[in-house]
């Protein structure tokens, strides 16, 4: 019988070997693992063995293809062969991930396309997103992602408790960063932040459901980190624009904010641990005046009306504030809605940096209210939590501006999260609650700023049971 000899220099059976490009490779069994040199793949033709691979799950080789790549399927450090997909990715030490979301200790590398065994952010290119951008103004990549969640939020589920609000939130981080696939999946933008270490992440106006906020969290929980200098920022809209919602509303947190101060850790006030030499930083979370609002005014008429003379009077004052102190003017004023800063970066308005912050909500459209004081987290138990007492306070200020203008009405948490119309919700956030402002007030005692808050983000578990 005709003997030749193979590529690899072995004299063998002419019947047993194959020809491919002029060259003799022997036949082997494409359900059978290492048994030759070629493989025929298909009914017609036969591959080199350095052009295919063995597919374990449907043990037989395959043709190796531009999608096909070697590296880990799983965190145990297995290798095979696998299809590449939009989750794939490279690391730094040149080993292909099939599916980086399943691999939490990589972190992506911004602008390079490289996942890295340790966090890294820097603020530079982010591919096709503008990280020179310091919000949603003028960002295509914002519009596109609210664009795509207007019209996928079509399919989520609801829950009844956020009401017809439209909300948003910021997640600033200090280290660690998404990959862009990541962020298009969950409606994500990044931006600029100057004060933190890491990237600032934007959502998209979000109403009606927490699905979309539960996958954010998920996602940034894993790839990201939060610290002292971090804070998780809350913005709800779709609110009465009126004089009534908003001198309730700003008497209503006014009396509150020494309760929601005790919700929170001590570094929030003790601003001397945020600098190495002990000196005060920049306070971005400050608590509201009183504005002469409180105490001494008639709010409410002998038949139990509102006296709109003390309102009007309250909501001008309370404008003011918000227009840095500058009362109304020609140019600037509530009705035309121009801040008296009008064209400043948002750093230059001062009383911005308060525990709420009604900019948006008397100088722009947007009728939305940001509520700035959490602490950097990407905990979804927490940032929902915290979304519904918000939400609670925007409901009790809409629904009861009489008893809030009424000076001498008790006001309680109870009272404010009632407005939810779920007992099971209000006893969840009830003692959510207590629980922190029994927590912080230890660490105040003992004047420990940081305790181990950060470090407790990623395994707390506090989420209503009805929204896991």
């Amino acid at each position: 019988m005709l003997t030749v000899i193979t590529k690899s220099g072995y004299e063998t059976l002419k019947d047993k070997c194959t020809l491919i490009d002029n060259e003799w490779y022997i036949k082997g069994k494409r359900n059978k693992l290492d048994s030759g040199e070629a493989y025929k793949v298909g009914s017609l033709y036969w591959y080199k063995s350095t052009d295919c691979y063995y597919n374990k799950k449907r043990q037989l080789y395959c043709r190796l293809t531009d999608a096909i790549v070697k590296g880990l399927i799983k965190p145990n450090g297995e290798l095979e062969y696998f299809r590449k997909d939009k989750y794939t990715v490279k690391t730094i030490d040149g080993f292909y991930i099939k599916d980086y979301r399943e691999f939490p200790k990589y972190y992506y590398r911004a602008g390079t396309d490289i996942f890295h065994a340790s966090p890294t952010a820097t603020v530079e290119n982010y591919g096709e997103f503008n990280t020179r951008l310091y919000g949603a103004d003028n960002n295509a990549q914002f519009d596109i992602a609210w664009a795509k969640y207007i019209q996928e939020s079509k399919h989520l589920s609801k829950v009844n408790e956020v009401f017809d609000y439209t909300y948003g939130v910021e997640f600033e981080t200090s280290e660690g960063a998404l990959h862009p696939n990541m962020m298009k999946d969950t409606y994500l933008v990044p931006v600029k932040d100057g004060s933190i270490g890491g990237y600032e992440y934007i959502t998209v106006p979000m109403s009606g459901e927490l699905s979309s906020l539960k996958e954010q969290c998920y996602y940034l929980s894993r790839q990201c980190s939060v610290d002292e200098k971090t804070s998780t920022h809350i913005h709800i809209g779709n609110l009465p624009r009126t004089k009534e919602f908003a001198v309730s509303f700003y008497l209503l947190m006014y009396r509150f904010q020494n309760e929601i101060n005790a919700m929170f850790p001590p570094f929030k006030k003790m601003l001397s641990a945020l600098t190495r030499r002990g000196r005060d930083a920049k306070d971005y979370c400050k608590l509201l005046p009183e504005l002469n609002l409180a105490y001494g005014r008639n709010y409410i008429l002998e038949d139990g009306s509102i006296n709109q003379e003390s309102l009007n009077k309250a909501f001008t004052d309370i404008w003011t504030f918000w227009n840095d102190g500058v009362p109304p003017t020609e140019r600037s004023n509530p009705e035309n809605r121009t801040h008296s800063k009008n064209g400043n970066q948002k750093w230059h308005y001062t009383n911005r940096y308060s525990i709420i912050n009604m900019n948006n909500y008397f100088f722009t459209d947007s009728r939305t209210i940001e509520f700035r004081y959490h602490e950097g987290t990407l905990n979804y138990g927490k940032v929902s939590n915290w979304l519904l007492l918000n939400i609670a306070f925007i409901k009790f200020a809409t629904n009861n501006s009489l008893e809030i203008l009424k000076s001498n009405t008790k006001i309680t948490f109870k009272d404010i999260l009632q407005e939810l119309n779920n007992e099971d919700l209000q006893s969840h956030l009830l003692k959510y609650v207590c629980d922190r402002k029994t927590e912080m007030a230890n660490y105040y005692s003992a004047q420990i700023p940081y305790y181990e808050i950060f470090l407790k983000d990623k395994e707390v578990q506090c989420t209503w049971k009805t929204l896991n």
